[in-house]
């Protein structure tokens, strides 16, 4: 897998649509991209997790019963992706877990991982972009993608 893109809402119904149809915009364009989607919905009272179930079915959703916060909900998804605490930092170290299915084989940790905002809409090949620049600058451990206004 080249990226995981997780999303942590809460009470964000509109906006995580929002987002989400951007994702799959994105993505949509760049057919050599190995992209999958977890959303970590943080006990949302709007309906959050049933819109993310009957309209993105192929979305991985945590949808928890108490609020972890945007950390705790990042780092239950990084845990879900492979990632262990070594100390102070997570490592990769493991198979990324999916949902209980005996048909569904474990999947390799991705290359990247990407936090996305749930207030937030990607806008053309920036994913595909994103990738590509992580690929070639290997000793980038991190990158802030620029972010706009919806005014542009």
């Amino acid at each position: 897998m080249d990226l995981a893109i997780i999303i942590v809402s809460y009470n964000t119904r509109k906006l995580l649509r929002a987002c989400l149809e951007s994702v799959f915009a994105s993505l949509a364009g760049s057919r050599e991209l190995d992209a999958r989607i977890w959303v970590v919905d943080n006990a949302s009272a709007d309906g959050s997790a049933a819109m993310v179930r009957e309209t993105f079915p192929a979305v991985h959703l945590i949808a928890l019963s108490d609020n972890l916060g945007f950390s705790g909900g990042n780092n239950l998804a990084l845990r879900a992706l492979g990632f262990q605490p070594a100390g102070r930092e997570l490592v990769r170290s493991g198979h990324v877990a999916l949902p209980d299915d005996p048909g569904l084989t474990p999947l390799e940790p991705p290359r990247h991982v990407l936090l996305l905002n749930s207030d937030t809409q990607v806008q053309g090949d920036a994913l595909a972009r994103l990738v590509t620049f992580m690929d070639a600058t290997p000793r980038a451990g991190a990158c802030g993608p620029q972010l706009l206004n919806p005014d542009g």
